[in-house]
């Protein structure tokens, strides 16, 4: 599921995924793997100590980033699942 061009394959936890994720922060990687785990914002924001508005800064960051309107339609990109 890498980059045709560079060959290149990404992986989180075993798990291969889009290379969009080379796209985002490690700050929103780790918001991400958390959206992954079922987390709710404000389980989010608990886990990485940050407010819960903050949370849905970075979530509307990524949203824009990656072109997606949702958490199920990030899951699915980030994955490329195809539901």
């Amino acid at each position: 599921m890498g980059d045709s061009s560079t060959g290149t394959r990404v992986f989180v936890n075993s798990h291969e995924v889009h290379e969009d994720w080379l796209k985002l922060t490690p700050r929103q990687q780790e918001i991400l793997t958390n959206v992954v785990r079922g987390f709710s914002n404000r389980e989010i924001a608990s886990a990485i100590h940050v407010t819960e508005q903050t949370v849905k800064d970075h979530l509307h960051n990524i949203y824009t980033r990656l072109g997606v309107k949702n958490r199920t339609q990030l899951v699915t990109r980030i994955f490329r699942l195809q539901i």
